[in-house]
């Protein structure tokens, strides 16, 4: 057989979808003829198909020896390049590519690529529009110009391209995937569940739809709807460790604690180093009475992540909560140590110092858990409580105040708001907010005690004649 008839064996071999037949074929062709252009190039294709990806970057090079001037040979060098992760000489090699044919679609395409690995992504955007450019109707190029965009932000771009991705493809569940995606980093749940549906609609063994899914329902209050999608999203994996921990989420806020601490613990399981699991467990075994068995999960996070801050601030609140102050400020401490900005530390730091009495240590950390977020009603109500007892009383009435504005239903802040009133010989005002306070809890006999403070302090006042403090 002569070194053409080989390559035409080789050939109908390859069409036939027989790539370990094909490849001696060829081979036999190049011994016969060894510059034989065509046969170097689909020997190459071939070791690419069956991952042999070394041997076809060989025959891709002895291809570019013959004809260096060929944009198709270096495109698919890099490409074999690429596949063996040597990200820099496949870089290569598409730019020699394009720098003979600049619009070459497969060489923009993979290009850009690279350039998104890298992360470049404003170049590697500008390379898929070129490519797109010289193919319009190409879904993955607009499918992956989307997720580019995406990732730099643009989210109105982004869902203009999975939109013509989807339209050019009505039956590509990616799209939809991607668009629930966009939606969700937005915060914009109804929309985000509508793509997700979409999704599983046509792809329904989609584990992370199922999830993503399940994250948004949550957001939604829909605790049943979620913990079918987590259940569905480990039916299809059952290491899916974060379906676990959500699922736990779920069950939790449907009041189910005991099949909560299971699911977490099986999250845990599967991923003993997963914080956020193991926080759940142990904020769970807490509620279950259980605090030795929460304070272990917690100190078993520190001990695979000594900075992990979650932990620090679950440990944190166990002991406070068992009157362990000198450790529980070390703990918050270590939060704040690792993110100042932590509002709960702030906010649970104040009141471990309000346990000990040192009331100007609490104001400071109350302070600070105001102006994190001044909406917080119980830090502007715990900040008035401690300067009260530093008797910084106009402030404390100020912070009593907004937090009384803020949750006017919340009794107990008018509670302390009218005790501080009568403390600065506000005696009617005083009134005024705990008789509200007792409208709305009058079996709390507390609340009761507090009036009669007040029109005790009054009448004593009055009677002999007391002149208000200066």
């Amino acid at each position: 057989m002569t070194s053409l008839e080989h390559f035409k064996s080789g050939l109908a071999l390859y069409r036939a979808g027989d790539l370990e037949a094909c490849i001696p074929e060829y081979q036999a062709a190049l011994r016969l003829n060894g510059n034989f252009l065509e046969a170097h190039k689909n020997l190459g294709v071939a070791y690419s198909k069956l991952k042999r990806y070394e041997e076809a970057a060989a025959e891709y090079r002895e291809a570019l020896r013959i004809n260096p001037y060929d944009s198709e040979i270096h495109n698919s060098l890099g490409q074999a390049f690429a596949d063996q992760g040597q990200t820099e000489q496949a870089a290569e090699k598409y730019l020699d590519a394009l720098e003979i044919s600049p619009f070459l679609f497969t060489a923009n395409y993979n290009y850009a690529g690279i350039l998104w690995k890298q992360g470049n992504l404003a170049d590697a955007a500008a390379r898929y529009r070129i490519a797109i450019k010289q193919r319009p109707n190409n879904e993955d190029a607009h499918l992956n110009l989307g997720i580019v965009l995406a990732r730099l932000k643009d989210y109105e771009a982004a869902i203009a391209e999975y939109r013509e991705c989807a339209r050019l493809k009505p039956d590509y569940f990616k799209p939809y995937y991607n668009l629930g995606t966009t939606y969700r980093k937005q915060n914009l749940w109804d929309e985000a569940i509508t793509e997700y549906r979409h999704c599983l609609a046509l792809n329904p063994e989609f584990a992370e739809a199922h999830f993503h899914l399940g994250g948004c329902l949550l957001k939604k209050k829909a605790w049943t709807e979620a913990e079918h999608c987590y259940r569905e999203a480990i039916r299809l994996r059952p290491d899916y460790a974060d379906a676990y921990c959500n699922l736990g989420m779920a069950l939790s806020r449907q009041g189910r604690r005991k099949a909560s601490l299971a699911a977490y613990r099986e999250a845990v399981r599967l991923d003993p180093a997963d914080s956020t699991a193991r926080g759940n467990v142990a904020v769970r075994l807490e509620e279950s009475g259980k605090v030795k068995e929460a304070e272990k999960e917690c100190r078993e996070v520190l001990a695979l992540n000594p900075k992990d801050v979650r932990a620090h601030f679950n440990l944190g609140n166990l002991l406070r909560k068992s009157s362990r102050y000198e450790e529980a400020i070390d703990e918050y401490r270590a939060v704040l140590d690792s993110k100042p900005d932590h509002f709960g530390a702030c906010l649970n730091l104040g009141v471990t110092y309000e346990r000990r009495k040192a009331w100007a240590w609490a104001a400071i950390y109350a302070r600070r858990a105001v102006a994190l977020k001044p909406e917080s009603a119980k830090a502007h109500s715990n900040l008035g409580t401690d300067l009260s007892m530093m008797d910084e009383l106009p402030e404390a009435i100020a912070e009593l105040r907004e937090a009384v504005r803020l949750k006017p239903k919340e009794a107990g802040y008018r509670i302390f708001l009218g005790l501080t009133l009568t403390q600065d010989w506000q005696f009617v005002e005083g009134q005024k907010q705990i008789t509200c306070a007792i409208c709305r809890r009058p079996w709390n006999p507390i609340f009761w005690v507090a009036l009669g403070l007040n029109l005790l302090y009054a009448f004593i006042c009055w009677f002999f004649r007391v002149p208000k403090p200066q």
